[in-house]
């Protein structure tokens, strides 16, 4: 179903029961995503790359070397990114390597999910593409 911000737990001894309300947008919008993973490959510790989503359907970040901005859209549990508008800075091969990666895993994101230890995870066809924790 659909991710739900405000997980109601019920506990009675060891039975945990979860509930769920709130909009999925306010799950992703908030403190900035740093992302720890892109397309299984993993990121350069130094080459910080970070989402941020606001309440109107804006986005932005840091994608290694760029900042970024762009709009997202997001229809039950589907997210889409649009056209993402990024500076022009030169950096080290492997930093823009990173960064190319980066923006080309979000433009082929179709949904999300928040998974138990609180990790954002953007997907494609069903296949993670994107780890970021806040």
């Amino acid at each position: 179903g659909m991710p739900h911000p405000k997980s109601a737990r019920l506990e009675e001894g060891e039975r945990v029961m979860k509930g769920c309300a709130g909009e999925p947008a306010s799950l992703l919008v908030g403190d900035e995503w740093v992302v720890e993973d892109i397309g299984g490959a993993g990121v350069i510790d130094m080459a910080r790359t970070s989402i941020l989503f606001d309440e109107g359907g804006k986005v932005s970040g840091g994608g290694a070397c760029n900042r970024f901005g762009g709009t997202y859209q997001l229809t039950g549990e589907g997210l889409s990114f649009g056209p993402i508008a990024a500076t022009k800075r030169a950096c080290p091969p492997a930093v823009m390597d990173q960064e190319d990666r980066f923006f080309d895993a979000l433009a082929s994101v179709d949904r999300f999910a928040i998974d138990e230890t609180g990790a954002l995870i953007l997907y494609g066809a069903d296949k993670p593409l994107l780890l970021a924790r806040r």
